[in-house]
C-alpha cells in the first residue's frame, strides 16, 4: 500500500508541477477557507483540484496575482491514505537528491517537530526562475498526510539578482519557518 502511494504522489508531483493556466471557480475540498492569513499577508483561493479519489490540493494567492504571476504562494494538499510523515518526507528528499545531480542551485533542510516535519528548500528550473519552498507535512485523522506549503518565487535575470534573493531567504527563514510550523487553519475536512 506505501509503495502505491509514494507512486500516486510521484504521479501527482510530476503532473502538479506544470504550470496551470486556465482556471475555473476553485472549491474548497479541504474545508480550510476560502481566504489564509499568512506573515500579516491575504492569500486567496485561486485553484483547486481532486484529481483522485485520495488526493486533493489547493493553491491561494494574494490579491491581485495569478498562476502566470506570483513571487508567494500558499499550497495546502491532501493525500487519504497510510501515508506517513517519514515516509513523504524521505520521499521528497529523494526527489530533490536527484534534482541536485543536475542542478546545484538545489539545496535543502529539514526540521524535526514531534509530530510534524518542516523541508526547507530552493530549486530553480536551471535558468531564471528560482523557488524557496517550505513544506509542513502532518498527520491528521490517523489516516491523512497532510502539506502545508509556502513557496516564494522569483525570476531572475542575472546573477546579481541573486544575492537579493537569498539574500531574503537568509533574513526571513528562521520566522517563516516558526510562522509555518504555528499556522492556525481548520482541521482539513473533506467537503
Amino acid at each position: 500500500m506505501i509503495r502505491n502511494n509514494k507512486y500516486i504522489l510521484l504521479s501527482l508531483t510530476v503532473f502538479l508541477c506544470i504550470s496551470f493556466t486556465t482556471l475555473n471557480s476553485p472549491k474548497d475540498f479541504l474545508g480550510v477557507g476560502e481566504k489564509i492569513i499568512f506573515n500579516k499577508k491575504e492569500y486567496s483561493l485561486v485553484w483547486s483540484s481532486n484529481p483522485s479519489n485520495n488526493y486533493y490540493k489547493q493553491e491561494y494567492l494574494p490579491d491581485g496575482k495569478t498562476l502566470k504571476e506570483y513571487n508567494d504562494m500558499i499550497i495546502i494538499e491532501s493525500l487519504i491514505g497510510d501515508l506517513s510523515v517519514e515516509d513523504a518526507v524521505k520521499f521528497k528528499i529523494s526527489e530533490l537528491d536527484q534534482l541536485r545531480n543536475t542542478n546545484p542551485v538545489v539545496n535543502y533542510n529539514v526540521y524535526d517537530r514531534g509530530n510534524e516535519k518542516i523541508i526547507d528548500f530552493v530549486i530553480s528550473d536551471g535558468a531564471y526562475i528560482f523557488e524557496w519552498n517550505l513544506y509542513k507535512y502532518k498527520n491528521e485523522k490517523g489516516k491523512a498526510l497532510v502539506l502545508y506549503a509556502y513557496t516564494y518565487r522569483d525570476s531572475l535575470v542575472n546573477n546579481d539578482a541573486l544575492k537579493p534573493f537569498f539574500g531574503r531567504i537568509r533574513d526571513n527563514r528562521d520566522e517563516m519557518i516558526k510562522q509555518l510550523g504555528e499556522l492556525k487553519l481548520p482541521k482539513v475536512k473533506i467537503m
